[in-house]
């Protein structure tokens, strides 16, 4: 009865505390709903900013580029104030941005900014080199040369010429002279036409202009070839002056091409060139990214708001039916809870005596003590639970390795892991059997709760077990050559396999052997089988002897036939290690007299040695190694690898 009355208690506990759980439920619904509020707030007051600061920065960046641009035209300092103010605005809007950013949920808005904050550093440089370039001689290529180097030297040309023309003038008239003068006037004429042809070229780059060049320029030509025949008509003063002549019209012929080619390059306005090539594009690239930013902020600001009423106005719909409910429910259920409980109560018995009588499973201390161990363990171990209740446990480990696996188990145990692996020991009657153990830790506020470092020790550990000794015959059985101990055809077929993976991911050569005892039938047919299972049992030791690494396998394939797998870091290797083999079973000097090759028991082996980039799949490594083997056969007690 007493019992009865406490569960009863139990169970009118739990209702009252679903009715508790519950009305907080409700509670927390209505805070939830002034934090809905609360996020449509700082979401609206979050995204309205960065919409605003970015169509500001959009907006800036246009006046930047429109003062860049009259700057360029007219040359005012306004236009440099201009845009200095349009760049402290974008500036003071970037920080805005930057300070919002850090309460953004758009991962596509933060990659955005970063790129934005990359592309006005890049957009201010690229304004300012084309606002220290505008206005100045090397802005223009063709212009430079004409000022600098074609127009003076036009100028002594023109000078010379004019000197000649009025000292001639003084001169006493004859034919000769008539026809000097009228050479230079048309000297003069023609260059002074050809140097107009070239600044009205420079200036709109029509093409009629440097034809107009062209015509005047071999014109001038002409004058100057015939100037030069009458230069033995000339005093020497004339001559003087044509000499410089000469010396300055052969530096300036090359100078229009160099002008001309200028003027009709993309850059020939280096300003103007660099606009449209950097800072339009950069700005853009800007304005693109920046309307982007400013739509998504209005669309999700559009979204949230209504997302965030609707969802307002379900909760509370939802808190008033959800009550009605749980009332209904609780009420319900605390009838059936009553009913169910005492059935459970009665199932977990049997299934604790269930367990009790079936699963191999003992708990214990934190220091590996037994506190309780089920009735199958006790018998499976060969003992009851007198015997073990509070000993060592050692976690139930063979009793010659257990100290150093021990210390292994409590390492991964004391992280939070569990640990699971099979070993081999001996029960209380000295029986061998073979166990697969999982062990898991367990703490004093629930069982089978795992606990971090932080934590603190724990209250214990779970180890289950399982008998595996039947299954554990049985593959040994079946993967096992009989006669020599050595895994058999079956599990070559599941090893080769593995093995060509592992090669493939590790990036090391893998050698596959096929190894033929040689003359062994005559060895049979003379010394008897018994003596031939004795050769095959110690030849089968010596393969073994010569591999030990965990990842080398040696096999049985059948009758005298044996294979060999393992990795190797190079072909040179591989080698060393097969010839070593083949020595070492013609060292163990069974006496073999039908051997044609040696008076010992010899072998033959085929070896097809694989690269990392030169793997094959298992048919492919099998067949070729055993191709090789026929040509090692051919020879006998020798090694033919590919």
């Amino acid at each position: 009865m007493i019992n009865k009355l406490h569960i009863n208690t139990l169970v009118n506990i739990s209702f009252f505390t679903v009715i508790i759980l519950f009305t907080i439920l409700m509670i927390a619904s209505n805070r939830q709903l002034a934090k809905i509020e609360s996020d449509s707030h700082r979401i609206t007051s979050l995204r309205v900013p960065t919409a605003k600061a970015s169509a500001s920065i959009n907006t800036a960046i246009n006046t930047s580029l429109a003062a860049l641009r009259g700057w360029m035209l007219i040359k005012e300092e306004r236009f440099i104030i201009a845009r200095r103010d349009a760049w402290q605005t974008i500036r003071q809007d970037q920080k805005q941005l930057v300070k919002l950013s850090k309460k953004w949920t758009n991962l596509e808005n933060i990659e955005r900014l970063s790129i934005v904050t990359a592309l006005l550093d890049q957009l201010e440089t690229e304004q300012l080199n084309i606002e220290l370039l505008t206005h100045k001689a090397e802005n223009i290529r063709s212009s430079e040369i004409l000022l600098t180097s074609a127009a003076p030297i036009a100028a002594s040309i023109t000078n010379n010429i004019t000197k000649m023309i009025d000292f001639n003038k003084s001169q006493e008239s004859s034919a000769k002279r008539i026809q000097i003068l009228i050479t230079m006037a048309d000297f003069r004429g023609s260059f002074a036409i050809s140097l107009a042809d070239i600044r009205a070229f420079l200036l709109s780059a029509e093409p009629r202009f440097k034809s107009s060049f062209e015509s005047h320029w071999s014109k001038n030509t002409t004058s100057y070839d015939k100037l030069n025949e009458l230069a033995q008509y000339l005093t020497p003063f004339e001559q003087s002056l044509l000499n410089e002549i000469k010396a300055l019209r052969k530096k300036f012929s090359p100078l229009p091409k160099k002008m001309f080619d200028s003027r009709l390059g993309k850059d020939w306005n280096r300003s103007s060139h660099l606009l449209n090539t950097t800072a339009v594009k950069t700005s853009n690239k800007l304005v693109v990214i920046l309307q982007k930013m400013a739509d998504n902020q209005n669309i999700l600001l559009k979204k949230d708001a209504q997302l965030l009423s609707d969802d307002a106005a379900y909760l509370e719909i939802f808190q008033m039916i959800f009550l009605g409910f749980i009332v209904s429910i609780t009420l319900y259920f605390s009838i059936i809870i009553n009913k169910k409980y005492r059935v459970f109560r009665h199932n977990l018995n049997n299934r604790n005596s269930l367990v009790d009588q079936n699963v191999l499973m003992a708990t214990l201390d934190n220091n590996g003590a037994i506190i309780n161990i089920s009735n199958a363990l006790c018998r499976l171990l060969g003992g009851v639970k007198e015997d073990f209740i509070g000993q060592e446990s050692y976690f139930f480990l063979p009793e010659d390795d257990h100290d150093e696996l021990q210390d292994k188990i409590l390492k991964s145990l004391k992280t939070g892991k569990t640990w699971q692996g099979n070993f081999k020991r001996n029960n209380l009657d000295g029986e061998e059997i073979w166990l697969c153990s999982t062990i898991f830790p367990i703490n004093n506020e629930g069982e089978g709760e795992s606990k971090s470092e932080d934590e603190g020790e724990g209250w214990g550990y779970y180890n289950i077990l399982e008998n595996i000794t039947d299954r554990m015959r049985f593959e040994e059985v079946s993967v096992t050559d009989k006669l020599t101990s050595l895994y058999n055809r079956r599990k070559f077929d599941e090893i080769i396999d593995l093995q060509i993976k592992l090669a493939r991911r590790r990036k090391t050569h893998l050698t596959m052997a096929i190894i033929d005892v040689d003359f062994f039938k005559k060895y049979n047919d003379h010394y008897g089988h018994p003596a031939g299972d004795t050769a095959l049992t110690r030849t089968a030791a010596a393969l073994r002897s010569n591999l030990s690494r965990p990842d080398d396998y040696v096999f049985r394939l059948g009758g005298e036939e044996f294979g060999l797998i393992f990795n190797s870091l190079n072909k040179e290797q591989s080698k060393d290690i097969l010839e070593r083999i083949c020595k070492s079973v013609e060292q163990l000097k069974i006496e073999h007299k039908q051997n044609e090759v040696s008076d010992y028991l010899t072998i033959s082996i085929g070896s097809k040695i694989c690269p990392p980039n030169e793997l094959m799949e298992k048919d492919a490594l099998y067949n070729e190694a055993d191709r090789l083997l026929y040509i090692a056969k051919q020879t006998r007690n020798t090694v033919c690898i590919n």
